[in-house]
């Protein structure tokens, strides 16, 4: 009776199981798309990471070289006023030395990173700046034994011909410069176009996945209906279509286990396509604050190639105007200051572009703290009070004490001048009794540095821009202050907390985790 109720249905199952593997196989296939492209893009990041770092190193020792030639020039430009040639070639071998190790080392390397092109280019820009420095050698040697004889006229000559060869040497070091620029311009723009590719797919992927959920609606709509058909014919069989009503209904409990795994494998999917896309903005902004570091170290290079000759020129122009009444000494002391006070600036942005990894040590941070304190209590202005309380005891944290003392120094340097200003301006004073307030504890995150002063606070916008680099309120500085700080802090594994009530003053807060090993040191 029953037997010829399904003869339509029968044969429906096997095309309905094909569909769900069909639609199962999609899915895999759509997941495997979205992991791959994951990996490419990790992988493009991790390469872009490295070109840039090893071009960013090549900088570096361009840098380094810049610097050796320069220092190394101004030792004999010194040498006809200190009268102390023997000191100057001393100097002297110690900078042409490190600049033949930093030769040496890029001769080494450019080759084995780059095409055959540019390679032969620095490649000849090296033998020309080796050719300029064993020329400038010469003059060199030649002051003295000039300087030794007495004759002042000729060794003032081969000390401006050694002027002159440094020049020349300079430029060379700019082209290398630029050279090595456009290497890791390339890189930068290899990689952008392997991430627009991928971009690519990842538009062919979402159109995958939207066919995949497409196809489990219309799957699930498919076997409601057919559900619903075969529930009608298993009541119309009665008692002979009773194990056939079970397992229908077995067989429908399986099917929603299946449309929920396959959810599932949509959230999850889902969850790592938006990770993948965190990552790639994170990627961008790492690129973004790179780029900005190497402008900033480039710039910062490029002054103190014509500040190093201003003060060479500085000197010269000093000399042949000495004893001559002219009174224009206090002009050129004014140059030196500015100079002077640029180098530190720039010395300010090279530590802001440079991310080498720290060499830490475990340190007993309230002791170093205390005599770090003391030293520069002493350059802050004598109407600034300093108040330390000490809660570490013996306990122990891992920081690079020089890298570490410029953040310490930087907040100390900008409580100062928010409560005094410069301190030699009484109309810049804040509060009749400027105060600075040191405090060290422990907690959960662990040691806490805290410097408050009671100062003019900072202001609700300014607070909410005051970690942005190049952001400042003040007619002088670089505006990387708090940058510098928190960068120092972050490869430290710290971090840095700003509280601040406008007219209540502002409190920097530092923290550091703490030595694993601090309580067995500490006893």
């Amino acid at each position: 009776m029953g037997t010829a109720a399904l003869p339509n249905g029968q044969n429906s199952w096997p095309r309905v199981q094909f569909v769900y593997f069909l639609i199962a196989a999609f899915n895999l296939v759509a997941i495997f798309c979205g992991l791959y492209l994951s990996h490419r893009v990790i992988g493009v990041y991790q390469a872009s990471v490295e070109e840039s770092a090893f071009f960013d190193r090549q900088l570096a020792s361009s840098w380094i070289i810049a610097d050796s030639a320069a220092d190394a020039q101004s030792e004999y430009v010194k040498v006809l006023s200190t009268k102390a040639p023997a000191q100057a070639q001393s100097m002297f071998k110690s900078k042409t030395y490190e600049f033949r190790q930093e030769i040496n080392r890029l001769r080494a390397l450019l080759p084995q990173h780059t095409d055959e092109k540019p390679a032969n280019k620095a490649l000849a820009l090296l033998r020309r700046m080796d050719t300029t420095m064993t020329e400038i050698e010469k003059h060199a040697e030649r002051i003295d034994l000039l300087v030794d004889a007495g004759d002042a006229e000729a060794a003032q000559a081969a000390v401006t011909r050694i002027v002159e060869r440094y020049s020349s040497l300079r430029f060379a070091i700019k082209d290398l410069n630029q050279l090595i620029g456009r290497m890791k311009l390339n890189a930068v723009e290899d990689a952008n176009r392997t991430v627009t590719k991928l971009r690519n797919y990842e538009f062919y992927i979402g159109v995958l996945m939207a066919f995949v959920i497409c196809a489990v609606a219309f799957y699930g709509q498919f076997m409601g209906r057919l559900l619903k058909r075969k529930f009608i014919e298993l009541e119309k069989a009665h008692n002979e279509l009773a194990s056939s009503h079970e397992q229908a209904l077995t067989f429908s409990h399986e099917i929603q286990n299946v449309n929920s795994e396959m959810g599932t494998l949509n959230r999850q999917l889902t969850d790592n396509i938006t990770k993948l896309r965190e990552a790639q903005d994170e990627a961008l902004r790492k690129g973004k604050m790179a780029q900005l570091g190497n402008l900033t170290a480039t710039v910062a290079h490029e002054l103190r190639n014509p500040l190093s000759t201003v003060r060479t020129s500085t000197y010269l122009l000093a000399r042949k105007i000495k004893d001559k009444g002219l009174g224009v000494e206090p002009q050129l002391q004014r140059i030196n200051n500015g100079v002077i006070r640029c180098d530190n600036i720039i010395t300010q942005l090279l530590d802001f572009s440079r991310t080498k990894a720290i060499k830490a040590e475990p340190t007993v941070l309230d002791v170093w703290l205390e005599k770090l304190v003391q030293a520069e209590a002493q350059k802050l202005p004598d109407m600034v009070s300093i108040e330390c309380y000490f809660g570490l005891g013996e306990k122990l944290v891992n920081l690079e004490p020089g890298r570490f003392e410029r953040a310490v120094i930087n907040l100390l340097a900008n409580a100062s001048e928010a409560l005094v200003g410069k301190g030699d301006d009484p109309k810049a004073r804040f509060t009749e009794t400027p105060i600075i307030t040191i405090r060290t504890r422990l907690t959960g995150r662990g040691a806490e540095i805290s410097v408050a002063d009671n100062g003019p606070g900072i202001s609700a916008d300014n607070l909410s821009k005051i970690r942005e680099p190049l952001f400042t309120t003040k007619n002088f500085g670089t505006g990387l202050g708090i940058s510098a700080v928190e960068q120092i802090l972050e490869q430290h594994g710290g971090g840095l907390d700003i509280d601040s009530i406008e007219g209540k003053g502002a409190t920097f807060t530092l923290w550091l985790p703490i030595h694993e090993n601090s309580g067995e040191q500490a006893a």
